[in-house]
């Protein structure tokens, strides 16, 4: 099927007249309402960019960590040959993050009393199931149905320790990354005027975790440091989530309040419900495997 270009169209990618679905001078697929549909999204594109990997990757990861809401911008607009896919993008951060915080990790959010993750917590491979608990416990209740199974102790060791921690692993980490969905949906109910397609908040999702994922991976340095190095620590910690914070609000701005008076403040206001809709849902994952995993002590 052809597309029906308007007429005088041309290539968003390199400006040649358009007379098919892919540009005759560049090879760009031209953006029309066939290949902003969802069904076209995983039958099309899915596949083919988990398979393949090129040089883009690093030009993408350059362009994804200081150039905010540039990626999706042009994703939109149809021009996506410079850069690979989101899906690719988002599994390649997923895998680095995995591997880099494999050891323990925790970066919390902290509302007065609420506590929340903002990225996957892992717990430490050597700790006890007490402290695997204490990792991803933000309200004390985990611990309160922990000491009902195993008493006032550490819990079992050995591989029966093992297997209590990967089955929160196995449970925890491909759903708390399913929070891609969850914000892509949020999106698209706030600004399905402004973007009708829900593939376009889809990628802007993917687009985002993958930013927040690399971004808090420069955290893990934080935990290496020593008690006498905690004013280093704090400038790390208060540093990247600044740096989080206005990335996600210039984002926002790009994308969804171009041109709207007031725009940083309303994109501020929106980067803050996405920084707490995020950490309500994978503080709520982490509680779930959690329990879970207790239950089967």
């Amino acid at each position: 099927m052809q597309p029906n270009h308007p007429s005088g169209a041309t290539c968003a990618s390199c400006g040649a007249p358009l007379t098919g679905r892919y540009c005759s001078a560049c090879g760009e697929q031209i953006v029309d309402h066939h290949t902003r549909t969802v069904r076209h999204f995983v039958t099309e594109s899915l596949l083919d960019e988990i398979v393949h990997l090129d040089s883009r990757f690093w030009l993408t990861t350059r362009t994804l960590l200081f150039k905010p809401g540039v990626i999706t911008r042009e994703f939109i607009a149809g021009r996506r040959r410079l850069y690979i896919g989101p899906v690719k993008l988002l599994i390649a951060a997923i895998f680095v993050f995995v591997l880099t915080t494999r050891g323990g990790f925790i970066a919390t959010l902290t509302l007065g009393p609420i506590h929340l993750s903002i990225a996957p917590t892992a717990p430490p491979q050597r700790g006890t199931v007490r402290e695997s608990i204490q990792y991803i416990d933000r309200f004390g209740i985990l611990e309160r149905q922990l000491n009902r199974r195993i008493g006032s102790g550490d819990g079992p060791s050995g591989i029966e320790r093992e297997e209590f921690q990967e089955r929160i692993r196995q449970f925890a980490e491909p759903l708390t990354f399913g929070n891609v969905f969850f914000l892509s949906a949020g999106l698209f109910v706030m600004f399905h005027r402004k973007l009708p397609y829900y593939v376009d908040h889809l990628v802007f999702a993917m687009h985002v975790i993958a930013f927040v994922l690399i971004s808090t991976m420069l955290l893990v340095p934080a935990f290496w440091l020593k008690d006498t190095q905690a004013a280093i620590r704090l400038a790390l910690i208060l540093g990247v989530f600044f740096w989080q914070f206005a990335y996600l609000t210039s984002a926002i701005k790009k994308i969804y309040f171009p041109i709207a008076t007031r725009a940083r403040l309303r994109a501020f206001g929106v980067a803050v419900l996405i920084y707490i809709l995020n950490g309500i849902f994978v503080t709520g994952v982490q509680m779930l495997a959690g329990w879970l995993a207790i239950l089967r002590l």
